[in-house]
């Protein structure tokens, strides 16, 4: 009875979440942390499931190129570095070779290779996206994780393809000075930044 109540209690967290994220109006979602192993990867795949259930199609960009999870979790072909338009305007028929569907309906990811690379030093010129707004009328919506701002600049090149920017902490992790300069990275792009969620959290103290 216990386990059933805290599965409810985390389905109608992820309920609420799924709302905010409907009522932002906004398409294209960068989600990042200050640290690495806060949850971002098992948060997007539950955020996309609990979407899907109110029949939203998702497309997950695993841009976290230095721990590609994402990619190995939904056995994803990594095939996001390769990618490049050459000669020719884009069309969804491209996108059918780079997609892995999961075994979620309406739930599909595309996944990268991985690697001591940023999306700046990795991503040919004309690579895929720069076209996530014509991606975007196929699906309703669209994840991008994103290294942690402490260590890596990635979170920082992939923020100009997103619309809103959530970041992701643990209630297990301390408060460091660096991560004092990465909010204050969250802060100066307070237009797209739309919030934290705190991740992590014992179940006893959820009234707190």
């Amino acid at each position: 009875e216990k386990e059933n109540q805290s599965t409810n209690a985390f389905l109608e967290l992820l309920r609420k979440l799924r709302y905010e994220i409907e009522r932002s109006n906004k398409k294209i979602f960068l989600f990042t942390s200050t640290k690495p192993q806060q949850g971002k990867t098992t948060l997007i795949q539950a955020l996309s499931y609990i979407l899907s259930l109110g029949r939203k199609k998702v497309l997950i960009l695993d841009t976290n190129f230095c721990d590609n999870e994402l990619t190995k979790l939904g056995n994803a072909s990594p095939v996001l570095e390769k990618f490049e338009l050459t000669g020719k305007s884009f069309d969804i028929e491209d996108l059918r070779n780079l997609i892995t569907p999961t075994a979620v309906q309406g739930i599909d990811i595309i996944g990268c290779q991985g690697g001591d690379y940023t999306p700046m030093e990795i991503l040919p010129k004309n690579h895929l996206l720069n076209y996530l707004n014509q991606i975007n009328e196929h699906y309703d919506y669209i994840f991008l994780e994103g290294a942690s701002l402490n260590e890596f600049s990635d979170s920082k090149e992939l923020l100009p393809y997103a619309d809103g920017l959530i970041a992701v902490f643990s209630s297990e992790s301390d408060f460091t000075a660096a991560d004092k300069e990465s909010i204050k990275f969250l802060v100066e792009n307070k237009s797209k930044f739309l919030g934290a969620i705190l991740n992590k959290v014992d179940k006893n103290n959820l009234e707190l």
